[in-house]
């Protein structure tokens, strides 16, 4: 080989090694060395420093792992535990004058300490505040296990992975949602497993729930994101029963901690671990649910109706809630028991005794009246026969209902005969007008079928008839006399064609005299 090429090879192997051509104070990889086999044929007679571990030895050769180069000594070599020793040899590239083959001629060599101690001599030695060594660590074990098909080493090398990806995660100035989801994608990438992403993708889930209730987001705004989580979140919409409140309790305590501890748990099996975390996934959708139906709420209440409805039927297993908030629109309405129409106090009620309110069915149906009893008799007789009317189709309280209905249309008639509904209303309770008053039927049997009626119809005047009786049975008197004493005034009515007379007095405190007696006039 002639100088020209030596020069060529020497700036080859600075470019691609970043050393020297001569022996190194470190040895190459072979792996690195490998990286040289298309250019071997032009390294002839170049010096290396190479290390690796042993494939196998023969007494004067030694093979190394992953490369088919034989490594030639002059002495005989000793054993090494194949596949675990590793060694670091130096030599230079020659060929084989009788085959043509290309060889390294070993010049020295020396043992090693193994993959395994050196990993766990660097690995005591990191640090545990700083991902990146933990990175470059299993960088090295998972290159180099996979080099040498060695699991264990690239198992050990995924741990590395899991703990430097631990401590970004700690160690993380701005904890944003996209930088969480990130480090979950590269965990999976690095280590093969979704452990550590679903915590992260969880924590990502829990820091967007957490800053929507800490907002001013709208009631639209929260019931959308839970609907979201609902589809991307496996049993989001399975209602939880009683038996789950406890862990309810210790994730709103401290929800990462408690997903992370579900997801790490070795003592529970998958299906524990999948159905604590679908209904940790539930506690994180009935929150956002039920923060959104809160700021939906009114403040008097009065749509609780519907916001009950809503949570009965995206969270059935806060039915107690549902009747609170029920309660509030029932609690509203009766406030307003003042300005209730007849119709919407009739609906309440119903709406009450339906739900067994059956007290409160009442007394709103007293306080009710009670209310229109204040505004309609301020009115005229108008208004006294509107109340005697609502009293009449819808009155199903304690008092006398009929008593009260009569009681109103008599004073009603007083203030102003002849209203016709009170007419109506009369007729309903079997009243009718009689000598222009309105009666029953048994009142006006009882005075047709009187004495005095009878008496009346016979033309006679008895003891007790009323000065108009009299009138209207005799007619008026021929002569009248008055007396007057300290008590009693007394009237004289004389009939001098039927020659009788008639006594009728009263107390100077009443108004009307009836008669005393009737006495036959003498004779002329």
């Amino acid at each position: 080989m002639n100088w020209k090429l030596h020069i060529r090879c020497a700036l080859l192997l600075v470019i691609t090694l970043a050393s020297a051509t001569l022996a190194q104070a470190s040895g190459e990889t072979v792996e690195d060395f490998l990286k040289l086999k298309s250019k071997w044929d032009e390294l002839i007679g170049s010096k290396f420093l190479i290390q690796g571990r042993v494939a196998g030895t023969t007494d004067n050769v030694l093979g190394l792992q992953g490369c088919s180069l034989e490594f030639r000594a002059k002495e005989k070599l000793p054993r090494f535990d194949v596949k675990k020793d590793v060694i670091e040899v130096a030599g230079e590239l020659a060929r084989d004058d009788r085959t043509g083959a290309i060889y390294f001629k070993l010049a020295s060599y020396k043992k090693l300490d193994s993959d395994d101690r050196i990993f766990e001599r660097r690995r005591v030695e990191l640090n545990r505040l700083s991902s990146q060594p933990w990175y470059e660590l299993g960088d090295w074990a998972v290159s180099r296990g996979t080099f040498y098909k060695d699991t264990e080493l690239v198992q050990k090398g995924k741990q590395c992975y899991d703990e430097a990806l631990r401590i970004e995660r700690a160690t993380m100035k701005e904890r944003t949602i996209e930088a969480l989801q990130e480090l979950g994608r590269k965990s999976v990438e690095l280590t093969g497993k979704d452990t550590l992403k679903q915590q992260l993708t969880h924590e990502a889930a829990h820091l967007r729930w957490s800053e929507a209730m800490k907002s001013r987001a709208t009631a639209d705004e929260l019931y959308g994101l839970a609907m979201n989580l609902a589809r991307d979140w496996p049993g989001s919409n399975q209602p939880l029963v009683a038996a789950d409140q406890p862990l309810r309790t210790e994730y709103l305590q401290s929800p990462v901690d408690c997903f992370d501890k579900t997801i790490s748990n070795p003592q529970l099996s998958n299906e524990q671990r999948e159905a604590r975390c679908r209904k940790i996934y539930r506690v994180m959708f009935s929150e956002l649910v039920l923060e959104s139906l809160k700021h939906r709420m009114k403040k008097d209440g009065s749509n609780g109706k519907s916001v009950a409805a809503e949570l009965l039927r995206v969270l059935p297993e806060y039915s107690d809630l549902a009747v609170g908030y029920r309660d509030a629109e029932y609690a509203s309405r009766l406030v307003a028991v003042d300005k209730m129409s007849f119709t919407e106090m009739s609906a309440l009620r119903k709406e009450l005794a339906e739900l067994g309110r059956t007290e409160d069915s009442k007394d709103l149906l007293v306080r009710w009246f009670t209310k229109r009893e204040e505004v309609l008799k301020k009115q005229d007789a108008a208004g006294l026969v509107e109340l005697a009317a609502l009293y009449h189709v819808g009155y199903e309280g304690p008092r006398d209902r009929r008593r009260i209905i009569i009681d109103l249309l008599m004073e009603a008639e007083r203030q102003r005969p002849g209203i016709e509904e009170a007419k109506t209303l009369f007729a309903a309770y079997g009243y009718r007008q009689y000598e222009g008053r309105w009666m029953t039927e048994q009142e006006i049997s009882a005075i047709e079928n009187s004495p005095t009626a009878i008496a009346m119809r016979e033309g006679r005047v008895i003891p007790g008839m009323t000065r108009q009786q009299v009138r209207k049975t005799l007619g008026a008197p021929t002569h009248v006399t008055k007396l007057l004493s300290s008590k009693h005034v007394t009237e004289y009515w004389v009939y001098r064609e039927s020659r009788f007379s008639v006594k009728l007095s009263r107390t100077t405190s009443q108004s009307e005299p009836i008669v005393m007696t009737i006495e036959e006039l003498p004779g002329q």
